[in-house]
């Protein structure tokens, strides 16, 4: 019994740290600008804030955020903002604002 209890335990933490590991390759996929324009979005700035820090077109923010959502496999800022957070919560000083947006699912 007891060896059954370990082997069902060993099999619970791999899949906790697999699963952990995969959130961290998804956000390592991101190139250099989107990394950058989801580090202004975890920080609660509107795509119009982000294309003036970055100094781009509203435009390429948006194409930006529609490839980081589907890299990241999300469907709104929150979410991918969330998922992000989480492997690199200790490098990032500010959370994440709501600003008054909605806040999705």
């Amino acid at each position: 019994m007891r060896t059954l209890l370990l082997a069902f335990v060993n099999k619970l933490v791999h899949k906790k740290f697999a699963k952990r590991k995969k959130n961290d390759s998804e956000v390592e996929i991101l190139s250099t600008r989107e990394r950058q324009v989801l580090e202004l979005v975890v920080r609660g700035l509107s795509n119009k804030e982000i294309a003036g820090e970055l100094q781009v077109t509203l435009d390429a923010i948006r194409w930006h955020l529609k490839h980081i959502y589907r890299k990241l496999d999300v469907h709104c800022r929150t979410n991918a903002a969330l998922k992000f957070r989480v492997p690199y919560s200790s490098r990032l000083a500010v959370g994440i604002k709501n600003n008054g947006r909605k806040i999705c699912n």
